[in-house]
């Protein structure tokens, strides 16, 4: 279910959400040892601007109730 609510976030932020494309073998999750947070990574591929398709990585942090507390897109 995290990696559901990851995708859907990081798809809406997309300038062409349409354009998203996961690896899934790319998919880590885990615990952040600062915070003890669930912590969800995946690479994509996504067009930018200008029609070119990217490769991007995505994080999820997740609050202690499930829901996303942040996500980072690079």
């Amino acid at each position: 279910m995290q990696l559901v609510n990851c995708q859907a976030l990081v798809k809406n932020s997309l300038k062409n959400p349409k354009s998203f494309d996961m690896e899934y073998s790319s998919i880590q999750q885990g615990t952040d040892p600062k915070t003890g947070h669930d912590v969800v990574r995946f690479k994509f591929y996504a067009q930018n601007s200008f029609g070119a398709d990217l490769i991007h990585e995505a994080s999820c942090s997740f609050n202690d109730k499930g829901g996303v507390a942040d996500f980072v897109i690079q």
